[in-house]
């Protein structure tokens, strides 16, 4: 399924990407795409062509690839992307969802390494800066740190000792 606004046309500097033709709501599934899985073996190979910039790592164990159908592998990166995109392991499909309300005529981009909690190891950066336009973003620190907030975000320490660093949402 691929919403009917939903279309490719060439970028000004990024190559094919998706655009859409009407206004998208903010957690609106826009591309429900199935997937073609192939073992490790078969990664080996793909990973000698073009296409291996074209799959995706699947599994719970990350221990396969797949090649998903529909416009799933010509949405652009961008770390502000506007929508994010969910594997279904069970029913071998992989969901795009808009993050935020998006403007009839603006292209789709997702983050190409993902959404969701990330660990955040201190040797890694001397500075640490958490951007984006989602509602909320997870950072867990791995060993002794501190967050200073530049803008309005808002840490929140849980009893778990988990830091959640809340980000305004953008709307229409």
């Amino acid at each position: 399924m691929i919403l009917s606004c939903i279309y490719t046309a060439e970028t000004t500097s990024m190559g094919r990407g998706v655009f859409t033709s009407e206004n998208i709501d903010e957690g609106t599934v826009i591309e429900e795409s199935p997937v073609i899985i192939m073992s490790k073996e078969e990664r080996k190979l793909l990973d000698q062509t073009l296409l291996h910039d074209y799959i995706f790592e699947w599994g719970e164990k990350k221990d396969q690839c797949c090649m998903a159908l529909g416009y799933v592998a010509v949405y652009n990166h961008s770390y502000r992307s506007n929508c994010e995109y969910e594997m279904d392991f069970t029913k071998g499909i992989i969901l795009v969802r808009t993050v935020h309300f998006i403007k009839a005529g603006d292209e789709l981009f997702v983050n190409y390494n993902g959404t969701g909690a990330q660990t955040v190891y201190p040797t890694a950066y001397a500075t640490l800066v958490i951007s984006g336009l989602r509602t909320s973003n997870i950072v867990t620190l791995a060993a002794s740190g501190a967050v200073t907030s530049t803008t309005r975000a808002r840490p929140i320490k849980s009893s778990s000792g988990s830091l959640s660093i809340v980000m305004p949402s953008s709307r229409k």
